[in-house]
C-alpha cells in the first residue's frame, strides 16, 4: 500500500510523521481501506504567529486567508509563519468582506499575535465590457457613499467592484504615519475592492480614476485629505487634491488606486476615541466588544505618540509615561470584562493582547496574570474539544494544542495531539465558503411604477465543513448559514402612499443546515441539506392608496402583509430561473488550483425573474453566488 500523508496535519500540526506498509507489494481494495494512514507517536512543533479573525460584530470568519496557504479555522484562528510586507502588515482576505490589514502586537510570549475584524462588503456590482453604474451606500435618495464606475477604467472585465464604509474602531492601522509627514486625525473610512471571476483583485488601469461622493454632514473641515494605507510602506499614502467641498455636506473624491482601506483626515479630535480615560469610572453597560476596541485603540494611540517623540532617543523610557499607565489598566479591565463575558476564543486573545502589552510597558505581573487567565480559556476550550471528537473539528484541535503548548498546558495538548493524530488520522477534509449577493433593483422587479427608496443588498452567506471517512467514504456535513435581508422599500412618486417593502422576518439570522452523502476522491454523492430547525420568513408589506374627496384612502384589501415562511437558503430553495446549484455541482464545475492545497473556486450568475401574476418574492431580479473550497486534509483518493 502506498502511503497516503495528510496534508493537514503536514501544513498545520506539523507532526513527525511515519509510514508503514508492506514495502512495494500492492494489496486488494479491501486492504487499501483498511489503514489509509499510519502515524507514529505525533509531537507539536513551535509556532511563529497566530492571529484571529472576525467580523466587525466579534463573529469567527471562517476560512479567512492570509497568503499563501494558512486559513482560520471555525472559530477565526490561524496559526504559521505568516507572510509580512517589507513593513511588518500581513493581509488578510475572506470572501465576502473588504480586505484587511493587520500588524503583530509586540510578543512577549514568542508567538506574534494579530488580532483584526473585517468589514462585510455593503455593496457590488459587476460591470462587463462597455458597462457602467453606480456604487450606492445609505439612502439613495440622501446617499452617504456614491461611486462612479466604468468597466473601460479597469484593467480587465468582467470585473466587480465592492463598496463598504468602515468604522474607524475597526481599523488597525489606524494611527500609522503620513506619506506627507503631517500630523491628522482619521474622520471618515471606507474601502472599495475589485475581483476577476476567479477572485483575483483587479487594478485600474494607468491614468484611470474612480469618483465618489461622500457625506459628511459638514462634520470635517473644508480641507480633508484623502489617503489610502500602503501596507508596503506602512503608511497612508496621501493622493494629491483627492477632494474638495462640494457644498456643506459633501465631498467630491477621486480616487487613483483600487484599496480596501481610504481613509478622510483633518485636524480635528475623533468622537470614537473621544471617552476619557479611568474606565472603572466611565464605564456603563452596553458592548463589551466595543469598549475593549475603544480601549486597545487608545492605548495603541498613546504608544504611537510617545514612538514619535522618543524617536532617535535610546535612553527614552516609555514605560513610566502616566497616560499610557492608565491607558494600559482600561485596557486590561476592559480584556478582562470582554473575557468573563466570552470564555471562547474572542475573550481568550483579548486577554492574551493585553497582557503581552502590560509586559511590554514594564507591568510585568499584571501581564502574566492576563495571560495566566487566557490559558485557563486556552485549557478549557481543549478539554471540551476532547470530549467532541469530530474530523470537523480537527483544525480546531490542532490550533487549540499550539496555543496549550504555548501557555503551559503541556497535558491537555499532549491529549490532543494523540486524539488527532490517531482517532482522527482517516477524516478526508473540506471546508469551504459560500457567498450569495444579491443588489437591490433600480425599480421593483415586476413594475417600473415603483421605485427604489431605501434599504441594502441582501447577502448569505455559508460556512461549510464535509468529512469523509476514508474507510467507509460516508460523508457527513455542516452549513453555517448566516442570512441579512434587510427592509427594502419601493414607492411610486404620487400624492397618495403607494408602496411595497420587503423584508426578512427576522432580517438577520443564522441557520445550521446538515447534509450527508459519499466522496471516494473522484466523485462526490451529497444530498441537499435538511430542513433544519429554525428558518425565517421572507415578507412583504403592500399599501396601495388613491384619493376620494381629495383624502388619500386605503384601497380595499390593503394594506396587505404577505408572508413565505421556512426559507433556509438559496442553495435549498433556488430561484425560477436558477434551480439551486448544489455542493456538488461547485465542487465538480469550479476551477482547480493544486499549488500547496488543493482548493476549487467558481462563481455564476442567477436570474430571479418576475412571476407571470406580477408579483414577486424578492427585491432583485438577478443575484450572484461565489464560492471557494479547500481540501484540508487530503486522504482520498487512495491509490494502491
Amino acid at each position: 500500500m502506498k502511503c497516503i500523508i495528510p496534508l493537514l496535519i503536514i501544513f498545520f500540526l506539523a507532526l513527525f510523521l511515519g509510514c508503514s506498509g508492506s514495502g512495494g507489494g500492492s494489496s486488494d481494495e479491501s486492504d487499501v481501506n483498511e489503514d489509509p494512514t499510519d502515524i507514529t507517536t505525533p509531537t507539536v512543533m513551535s509556532i511563529e504567529s497566530m492571529a484571529l479573525v472576525l467580523d466587525t460584530s466579534g463573529t469567527p470568519i471562517a476560512n479567512a486567508i492570509i497568503p499563501e496557504d494558512i486559513f482560520t479555522d471555525q472559530k477565526g484562528v490561524a496559526t504559521g509563519d505568516f507572510e509580512k510586507s517589507s513593513t511588518g502588515w500581513v493581509t488578510v482576505e475572506a470572501i465576502g468582506y473588504m480586505t484587511g490589514y493587520m500588524e503583530a502586537d509586540v510578543s512577549k510570549t514568542g508567538v506574534d499575535l494579530y488580532e483584526i475584524r473585517l468589514v462585510p462588503i455593503e455593496a457590488m456590482v459587476l460591470l462587463e465590457d462597455g458597462g457602467s453604474a453606480s456604487l450606492v451606500l445609505g439612502d439613495p435618495l440622501q446617499p452617504t457613499h456614491s461611486a462612479a464606475l466604468t468597466a473601460a477604467s479597469f484593467e480587465t472585465t468582467p470585473v466587480t467592484v465592492g463598496i463598504s464604509s468602515i468604522e474607524p474602531i475597526n481599523i488597525v492601522p489606524l494611527f500609522e504615519p503620513f506619506s506627507t509627514g503631517e500630523a491628522l486625525t482619521l474622520q471618515m473610512a471606507f474601502g472599495l475592492e475589485a475581483w476577476s471571476n476567479s477572485l483575483e483583485s483587479i487594478a485600474l488601469k494607468s491614468g484611470s480614476n474612480i469618483s465618489i461622493q461622500i457625506q459628511d454632514n459638514g462634520a470635517m473641515s473644508d480641507n480633508a485629505v484623502l489617503a489610502y494605507f500602503d501596507p508596503e510602506s506602512g503608511m497612508w499614502e496621501v493622493v494629491a487634491n483627492g477632494c474638495t467641498r462640494d457644498g456643506l455636506n459633501h465631498y467630491n473624491c477621486t480616487l487613483n488606486v483600487v484599496s480596501p482601506l481610504y481613509g478622510l483626515f483633518d485636524d480635528q479630535a475623533a468622537d470614537y476615541l473621544s471617552r476619557s480615560l479611568n474606565y472603572r469610572a466611565a464605564v456603563t453597560e452596553g458592548d463589551l466588544g466595543e469598549t475593549y476596541k475603544k480601549a486597545k485603540q487608545r492605548y495603541n494611540k498613546r504608544l504611537k505618540e510617545l514612538e514619535a517623540i522618543c524617536a532617535g532617543d535610546p535612553n527614552c523610557d516609555v514605560t513610566n509615561d502616566a497616560e499610557l499607565k492608565e491607558a494600559l489598566d482600561d485596557l486590561a479591565d476592559a480584556a478582562r470584562d470582554y473575557a468573563n463575558d466570552n470564555q471562547n476564543e474572542n475573550g481568550k486573545f483579548a486577554l492574551m493582547m493585553a497582557g503581552q502589552h502590560a509586559i511590554s510597558s514594564g507591568s510585568e505581573a499584571l501581564g502574566q496574570e492576563l495571560i495566566a487567565d487566557a490559558g485557563e480559556i486556552a485549557e478549557n476550550i481543549g478539554k471540551d474539544l476532547l470530549n467532541d471528537l469530530r474530523c470537523e473539528r480537527l483544525r480546531e484541535m490542532i490550533n487549540s494544542a499550539q496555543q496549550n503548548q504555548l501557555m503551559g498546558s503541556q497535558t491537555v495538548a499532549d491529549q490532543l495531539i494523540e486524539k488527532a493524530g490517531n482517532d482522527l488520522k482517516d477524516c478526508d477534509i473540506w471546508e469551504g465558503t459560500i457567498t450569495y449577493w444579491f443588489p437591490i433593483d433600480g425599480t421593483h422587479p415586476c413594475t417600473d411604477n415603483l421605485k427604489y427608496q431605501s434599504g441594502s443588498m441582501w447577502q448569505e452567506y455559508h460556512e461549510v465543513r464535509m468529512a469523509t471517512n476514508a474507510v467507509s467514504y460516508i460523508l457527513t456535513g455542516e452549513d453555517k448559514v448566516r442570512l441579512m435581508f434587510p427592509n427594502v422599500i419601493f414607492k411610486r412618486d404620487d400624492d397618495c402612499q403607494q408602496s411595497i417593502k420587503f423584508y426578512g422576518e427576522p432580517s438577520s439570522a443564522q441557520i445550521n443546515l446538515t447534509f450527508d452523502g459519499t466522496y471516494d476522491g473522484y466523485e462526490f454523492s451529497v444530498t441537499n441539506p435538511g430542513q433544519p430547525a429554525q428558518t425565517i420568513s421572507i415578507g412583504q408589506k403592500q399599501v396601495m392608496q388613491a384619493k376620494q374627496d381629495d383624502v388619500c384612502q386605503d384601497v380595499a384589501d390593503f394594506p396587505l402583509t404577505l408572508s413565505f415562511p421556512n426559507f433556509s437558503s438559496v442553495l435549498v430553495h433556488g430561484f425560477l430561473d436558477s434551480p439551486p446549484i448544489t455542493i456538488q455541482e461547485m465542487l465538480e464545475e469550479g476551477s482547480k488550483s493544486t499549488s500547496g492545497f488543493e482548493r476549487i473556486f467558481g462563481e455564476e450568475l442567477l436570474d430571479n425573474s418576475c412571476l407571470d401574476t406580477g408579483f414577486a418574492r424578492y427585491p432583485f431580479s438577478r443575484g450572484r453566488v461565489m464560492w471557494k473550497f479547500t481540501h484540508y486534509q487530503k486522504i482520498l483518493p487512495i491509490e494502491e
